[in-house]
């Protein structure tokens, strides 16, 4: 028993929720999917997360992917451990609110966009 119980903790991650080569694995497919979701499957033109809604709503930049960054249960449920920041450019938060209104147009910095595939990314402004 003892053998055993060694043996799983060496098979997980710091987070003890997923084998460590797993992990590993699915990190590039759970951001391409995670920027996929974010940036271009919409209903009506807009986002269909109710988060990105709100802050594209209200002028901010998509900023970053972050993987496995809320490992409790349920970020793993709700995101699988995904996360995203938003960035607020004071500069700009007005140009953006105002382009997302008028055409959908949300800004999306590399850190969210080098997930996504050529060619994807139409209704984005870097």
């Amino acid at each position: 028993s003892d053998s055993s119980s060694s043996g799983s903790r060496e098979e997980t991650n710091s987070n003890g929720r997923c084998p460590s080569p797993w992990v590993d694995e699915l990190q590039p497919i759970l951001m391409k999917l995670a920027a996929y979701y974010l940036t271009i499957e919409t209903h009506h033109g807009r986002p269909l997360c109710p988060v990105a809604k709100f802050h594209i709503r209200n002028g901010a930049e998509m900023y970053r992917l972050n993987y496995m960054a809320d490992t409790s249960a349920k970020g793993m449920r709700n995101s699988c451990g995904m996360m995203i920041n938003y960035r607020y450019s004071l500069d700009e938060i007005e140009e953006n609110r105002v382009r997302y209104e008028i055409s959908g147009e949300a800004v999306v910095k590399d850190g969210v966009h080098c997930w996504l595939q050529p060619g994807l990314d139409k209704r984005s402004r870097l």
